[in-house]
């Protein structure tokens, strides 16, 4: 057993301007996808990919190009919502070790080489709570954030700080996992197809005494042209 089990959240759609999404022009998903194997240290990592769409419908979709990658498929997502309640309860269904560290991704991120290594440097630093690579731009813009505080601790490999919340892309450590299962899946809102992700990371650490802290620099990204991690040229990682 691996100590890092990844679980990446796949749709067929491109991602691109048609839903509204500022993007890079340097953006796909492929080059996502093929970044995320490029740069994981398999002898850490396995990954598996959770599928949300008819596999008959999607015969030359990239992720079904590759041999080698495990797809699990989904066909009652079709919302971010959805999809992410079926892959909790998909991951709280396998029998995995309380120390193994459970990374949940969505499919428009991209990471830079050596993520393994700071993903577990991270739960050394903080092995109870939840851990992003993602330095999210928005805990530097004061009129989002105007009085943050944040504890900073010196890791192996870079800078950890503590954050208020993050986005549906963390990992967290098995037994964490299960044992905030039931709160983490109450944010999904399907009807309404929303996910709220910081609502959920604001009850997680207000109410469960859960600490979230992300790598400074980030050693990945959301794909979005406006929040972008800083201090790095994601371009040439994609």
């Amino acid at each position: 057993m691996k100590p890092i089990e990844v679980f990446v959240r796949v749709t067929p759609h491109d991602g691109g301007r048609d839903n509204n999404k500022n993007r890079p022009t340097w953006f796909s998903k492929e080059s996502c996808f093929k970044n995320l194997l490029k740069t994981a240290n398999k002898d850490l990592a396995n990954i598996t990919y959770y599928f949300d769409g008819n596999i008959n419908e999607h015969q030359n979709h990239f992720l079904f190009n590759n041999n080698s990658v495990k797809v699990i498929n989904c066909l009652q997502g079709r919302s971010d919502a959805a999809t992410f309640y079926g892959l909790m309860n998909y991951i709280d269904s396998l029998s995995l070790s309380n120390n193994t560290a459970v990374y949940m991704v969505e499919d428009d991120y991209i990471h830079r080489p050596n993520w393994s290594e700071i993903l577990l440097d991270g739960f050394v630093q903080n092995p109870n709570g939840y851990i992003s690579l993602y330095d999210h731009p928005d805990k530097y813009w004061k009129f989002v954030y105007p009085d943050l505080a944040a504890k900073i601790n010196c890791g192996r490999f870079c800078y950890w700080r503590t954050i208020p919340s993050t986005t549906s892309t963390y990992a967290t450590l098995y037994k964490t996992f299960k044992e905030d299962l039931k709160e983490s899946l109450s944010f999904c809102d399907i009807p309404n197809k929303s996910n709220w992700d910081h609502k959920r990371f604001v009850y997680l650490t207000t109410q469960k005494n859960r600490t979230i802290m992300s790598c400074m620099p980030g050693w990945s990204t959301h794909c979005m042209a406006e929040y972008l991690a800083p201090l790095t040229s994601w371009q040439k990682y994609a």
